[in-house]
Formats: structure tokens, sequence, C-alpha cells
């Protein structure tokens, strides 16, 4: 090959990398506006989102609980949150997302500001309570919004870029919630308050209400058939019995979130037990805001390349193989003992995590009728919150009577069978709703 030629191969590989870098990011930039607000104000609170990543070492050293107490009153947040999912997907449904998202992050803000006064136990766990009620309204009527605004072939790239801006604050919020917790725990209470109410703010000022559009583009795009759904009778709105019903009915949907479930119980001990196991191991708050920012550098560097990538091959396998990577992660803790081998754990689930999350949620937004859709949003939300609630109160349990290698092979254990379940019904899950199977679906709903 004459050097002609190999400047010409060089120039069409470039090209190539340069076409293909393009059409990557065509995804993304073509996205509503919207959605690049929900991302600005999304970021903006996660940055500022201390007291979910701080509380138990707040409730452990500072209010001196033990560690069981600590736990538990992670679990009041997470029992606040499951119903605030079944809540809040209700409500985005009958009275509108904006509505949803606004009220419930100006009434987190107030109740941050109560919550940084009190002392007593039960007080405590009360206000964390409602204040996950309060706050987790905001979740399943958000992920309903991205869906209503994002055609099905970009919502998995609609969700991972708000799970870009979710980690690219939870970069910034462990490491300045570190370094405020060393100076006064009260500060991390207002600092997440302030953020909160500007997200509220942002809300208000620049976003209209999308309930209904994704309605009007599905009729559209369906034709009479889809029709059906959304309106049989003028029927404008399905009751909460019909929808609680329906969902429970929905073999593949409620496979699909036993398996989330589990991932969540395996997920929701970075925040619980990991911060009180690297106590006990001599490292310090400072030191947990420096491991953990390793999950969050990873996404925000990346989460959109590994999208694009994912994105070419079938959701199921890809849901298998993030929980596998997730299941290794947290297993590998039982046998680090210094910081930068912590770091290497992080690393690890962090790929299970980017690719389960995005992955996760357009899959559930796909298996979703639309007039069911903030709803079944509602119900995915929901395995987080239980994830929490079961896995802070399982995993203190299992911390303090038989230590954290016990725990992290149970972790790695809980994963793996969920990857089972994901594999098992792996086809299912490649499959969204066409028009015509969404307009059975809502005849029977009304039937």
């Amino acid at each position: 090959m004459g050097r002609g030629d190999g400047a010409r191969s060089c120039r069409w590989m470039r090209g190539c990398a340069e076409g293909h870098a393009v059409n990557m990011l065509r995804h993304y930039l073509e996205l509503p506006r919207a959605i690049y607000i929900i991302c600005l104000g999304t970021f903006l609170n996660r940055a500022g989102s201390f007291i979910l990543l701080f509380l138990t070492p707040y409730l452990r050293e500072q209010l001196h609980f033990e560690t069981s107490e600590a736990t538990r009153t992670m679990s009041a947040y997470g029992a606040g949150s499951i119903l605030a999912a079944l809540v809040g997907g209700h409500l985005a449904d009958k009275i509108g997302r904006k509505t949803v998202m606004a009220g419930s992050l100006i009434g987190g803000s107030i109740i941050l500001l109560i919550l940084a006064h009190l002392r007593s136990p039960w007080a405590i766990t009360l206000m964390v309570l409602t204040f996950a009620l309060v706050m987790d309204t905001y979740r399943p009527a958000a992920s309903a919004m991205i869906a209503d605004l994002v055609d099905v072939d970009r919502r998995q790239h609609a969700f991972s870029l708000v799970y870009i801006s979710i980690n690219l604050g939870f970069c910034v919020a462990p490491l300045v919630g570190g370094a405020l917790a060393k100076r006064s725990y009260v500060w991390l209470f207002v600092g997440d308050s302030v953020t909160t109410a500007v997200y509220a703010i942002i809300i208000i000022v620049f976003l209209a209400e999308s309930l209904g559009r994704g309605e009007k583009k599905a009729q559209a795009e369906g034709g009479a058939a889809a029709k059906i759904e959304y309106s049989p009778g003028g029927d404008e709105f399905i009751s909460a019995g019909r929808a609680v019903a329906h969902i429970l009915a929905d073999r593949r949907f409620m496979l699909f979130v036993l398996a989330s479930l589990f991932v969540a119980i395996v997920y929701q001990q970075g925040i619980t037990t990991f911060p009180l196991y690297l106590h006990s191991l001599g490292i310090d708050e400072q030191g947990y805001g420096q491991i953990v920012a390793v999950n969050g550098i990873m996404i925000v560097c990346v989460q959109v390349p590994l999208t694009a990538f994912v994105a070419r091959f079938r959701r199921g396998p890809g849901l298998v193989v993030g929980a596998l990577f997730i299941a290794v992660g947290f297993g590998m803790k039982a046998w680090a003992t210094a910081p930068w081998q912590f770091m290497l754990t992080v690393a690890v689930w962090t790929v299970g995590e980017m690719m389960d999350a995005p992955l996760k949620f357009a899959v559930a937004t796909d298996l979703a009728p639309e007039r069911l859709r903030a709803r079944y949003m509602g119900v995915m939300t929901m395995t987080f919150s239980l994830g929490l609630m079961i896995g802070a109160t399982v995993g203190g349990e299992v911390l303090e009577r038989y230590g954290g290698p016990t725990l992290w092979v149970s972790c790695l254990v809980v994963a793996v069978l969920a990857a089972v379940i994901y594999a098992l019904q792996a086809e299912g899950l490649d499959k969204p709703r066409t028009p015509a199977a969404a307009a059975r679906t809502g005849a029977e709903i009304h039937a």
C-alpha cells in the first residue's frame, strides 16, 4: 500500500469515527428542550442532596444512635418512599406531572429545615418518613413526563441523560457534603433545602404540563386502534382499583419489578451499611465521600458512550449483564480493606449500574399503557424505596450480627438471583407495546 492509499485509509477511518460520534450524539441533541431543563434542575438538586447520603453517619456519629437504630431510620425513609411512589403515580396521572413535581420539591425543602432541629429518635424517624412521603412523589411524575415527551426509540437516551445529570450532581454532593459535615451537619440540611427549592422554581417557571401529550402522539401514530386505550366510553381517568388490578395481573411487569427489587436491595447498601462498614475500618465520612465519588465520576464520563453501545443490543441480556456486574462489585467488598480497593469495587458495580438504570426505566415505560404510565413508574420507583427499607433493616442486622464479609457475600447472591430472573424473561423485555397491543390493554382495563 502506498502513502496515498495509507492517507486515504486514515481519512476514511477518521470519517467513520466522526460519523459514529455524530450519530451517537444526535440521539441526545435532538431530545426536547424540556428534557434539558429537567436535567439542569436534577443536577442542581442532586448536587445538594446531602441528607440521604450522610443520614446514617449523622445519626450514628452526631446523635449517637446505635447502628440498628440508624439503619431503621433509613428503613422509615424507604417506607415513606413506597407510599410516595403509589400516591405520586396516582396523582401524576390524575392532576398532572408538573403540579406533583413542584409541590413535592417545595414540601421537601420545608421539611428538611424542620428535620435539622430534631433530636428525639422517634421524632426524627417520623419526620424522615414524612420527608420521603412528600419528596419522593416527584419521581414517578418526572419519569412519566420524560416518557410523555420522548419517542419510544429515544427514551433510553433521555433516561440516560437524566441519569448522567443525577450522577454529575452525585460527583459534587459527597465531596461537598463530606467537607460540610466536618464543620457542621446543619449546613447539610440547609444546602439540601435550598437546592431543592431552586429546582421547584425551575419547574414552575420553565416546564409545561405534559399529561396527554403522549396520548395525542400515540393516537396520531396508532390511528383509531390506539384511541381505544385512551378514551373508551369517554372515560379519561382509570380508577385506582382498576389500575392496581391490571398492574398485578401484568405478569411480565411484575417479574421485572421483582428482579429490580433484588438489585435495589443490594444497591441501597451503598448508602446505608457501606459508610458504617468503612467507619469500622477507620475510614471517616470524608473518605467515604471520596470513595463513592468514583461512582458519579464514572457515570458522567462513560454513561453516554456506554448507553450508545448497549442500545445496539437486546435489552434483556443487557439487564442480566448489569446485574452480574453489581453482584461482583458488592461481593468484592468482602475482601477489600484499603480505600483504593473499595474504589475498585465501586468502579465494578458502577458499570452494572450504568447498564441497569437507563434500560430499566426504558423497559418500564414501554411496558406501561399510556393512561397508567405514571402509576407503572410509581411501582418501578417503589422498588428503590422498598429496596431501601428492606436493605437498610436487613443489611444493618447482618452487619451488626455477622460482620461485613457475610453482608457483601449475601449481596452477591441476591444480585445473581436478580440476573437469573432477568434471564428467564429476557425475550419479553425486548418487546415494547405496539399500538394494537396498547389498544387491547386499554379495552381490558375498562372492561
